[in-house]
């Protein structure tokens, strides 16, 4: 499921995914002091949880609900259950906000279990306004 790529995407969402391919470290550390930020609102928080689900699964290969311990599934569970809110959550949201957006009516639909073409076209189209808030800014 992540990293799969329709080799006739666009040339610059191709691109984009590439780009943060090869800042994964950075990326994924911006993610998690986004997440560890206090007093995030609700929105913050949703995005928060859905760009570290999505970008583990859909863009680094990464597991985000792998348990760490023995016995963990349950929560596992709920770490699928809540990324799956989330995701819901987010992409209605910006679907809201820009109602022609396709990808983001597909993501809506499938959540977490959307494709990995998807969530990267969503991504990239939220991009803009997900980088800054990365930043602190």
């Amino acid at each position: 499921m992540g990293g799969e790529r329709n080799q006739d995407l666009n040339p610059e969402l191709d691109a984009f995914i590439d780009k943060l391919r090869g800042n994964r470290e950075e990326i994924l550390e911006k993610v998690e002091e986004f997440l560890r930020k206090p007093n995030k609102t609700g929105d913050e928080l949703a995005l928060g949880i859905y760009l570290d689900a999505v970008l583990k699964e859909h863009v680094f290969g990464i597991d985000p609900f792998a348990s760490k311990r023995a016995g963990d599934e349950e929560v596992q569970d709920d770490r699928i259950t809540i990324a799956f809110a989330a995701t819901e959550y987010v992409a209605a949201n910006w679907l809201m906000h820009y109602p022609d957006s396709g990808v983001a009516q597909e993501v809506v639909r499938f959540s977490i279990f959307a494709s990995s073409e998807a969530h990267h076209t969503l991504i990239y189209e939220m991009w803009p306004s997900i980088f800054p808030k990365l930043q602190g800014e």
